[in-house]
């Protein structure tokens, strides 16, 4: 089965910021030898081309897609709404994932900002994949005959969510090692 990684921002693509999550995640999926990592890709925080890049994937023969990056709480992130276009659905909150937000913040008196419900949203279309160790919120998306994981780009977020939640609940029973 193929696996593209795409890392997403304007960081990486001006040589500010070393893309860690694609080497770190092609690795990982070295164990299963029924994966095969076939496309890595870079893309600016623009909106057609996060769409373009993903379209000309997921007419192409993969089956899994990884994206890490652009779904934080600033201006600039802007994956979501580039796949919310992409799909033709809308960002609902998940009131449940949003609520312990709030109390964590409220606990570490954190002053809770209105950018804060964004890292609560999810497209529509897509199922919640727990962060642990930040506050956006990742997602699965089931679309023709990909499988795409929408993840935050701080490494550490990334090696969590996927060591702790995509892995064991998606590949671990379903692959070979």
């Amino acid at each position: 089965m193929n696996v593209a990684i795409v890392s997403i921002g304007d960081e990486l693509m001006n040589g500010f910021t070393v893309d860690t999550n694609s080497s770190w995640i092609a690795k990982k999926i070295l164990q299963y030898k029924s994966l095969n990592v076939v496309s890595k890709i870079t893309v600016k925080d623009d909106i057609d081309d996060i769409k373009d890049n993903l379209d000309y994937l997921i007419k192409g023969d993969i089956n899994y897609i990884f994206i890490t990056g652009g779904i934080g709480p600033t201006h600039d992130d802007i994956t979501k709404k580039a796949l919310a276009d992409y799909f033709n659905t809308s960002l609902i909150l998940n009131s449940q994932y949003y609520s312990r937000l709030q109390e964590f913040f409220k606990n570490k008196n954190i002053k809770i900002t209105p950018n804060l419900k964004s890292q609560a949203q999810i497209l529509e279309n897509s199922v919640p994949i727990p962060n642990r160790y930040g506050t956006a919120l990742g997602m699965k998306i089931d679309h023709e005959k990909s499988i795409i994981f929408v993840l935050p780009g701080v490494p550490k977020e990334v090696k969590g969510m996927i060591e702790e939640e995509i892995f064991p609940s998606y590949f671990s029973s379903n692959l070979e090692k």
